[in-house]
């Protein structure tokens, strides 16, 4: 009667255990069904959230943001930069933004033209020289009278 009461408590201990382990993989398994369900619904969440601000994004701003990253790049202290877009393009997206059209820009080299006949001749180099010398002696008559102003308002005041 012993050997048998040994015997039936073994084989429930074996059953008990084996339940316990089942369970123990099922629960193991939901966890990780449940883990992978939530991490994939927090990245969709974040996919939406992306697509809703994605929508106000138009080109001027796809041109400001590129410009910006442009800019970082260079800002860096290597001697090459990989872009990741043809530049030519960003530089075209960037004069419309700026309201320029193809038209537009044939406009202006005619204005080039027009501004020679507005301004006149451009002085020569040595026009340009004698002219920067008379502006630098007159800086410095303003300069000395200024100074001198100053030191007279210092030692009286009382004018």
């Amino acid at each position: 009667r012993a050997a048998i009461l040994s015997a039936e408590g073994l084989r429930q201990s074996m059953i008990l255990e084996a339940e316990g382990d089942r369970q123990s993989k099922i629960l193991r398994a939901e966890g990780d069904r449940q883990s992978k369900i939530l991490v994939s619904q927090g990245e969709a969440q974040g996919l939406r959230i992306i697509a809703l601000g994605s929508r106000s994004l138009d080109k001027r701003s796809i041109t400001v943001l590129s410009l910006e990253a442009l800019k970082k790049m260079a800002e860096g202290e290597s001697t090459k930069i990989v872009l990741p877009f043809e530049i030519s393009s960003l530089i075209k997206q960037s004069a419309k933004f700026l309201g320029a059209t193809e038209d537009h820009m044939e406009e202006t080299d005619s204005l080039v033209e027009l501004s020679e006949e507005l301004l006149g001749d451009m002085p020569g180099k040595d026009e340009a020289i004698s002219s920067a010398q008379e502006i630098l002696k007159d800086i410095e008559k303003i300069e000395t009278s200024d100074v001198k102003m100053i030191s007279k308002e210092k030692l009286d005041p009382k004018e």
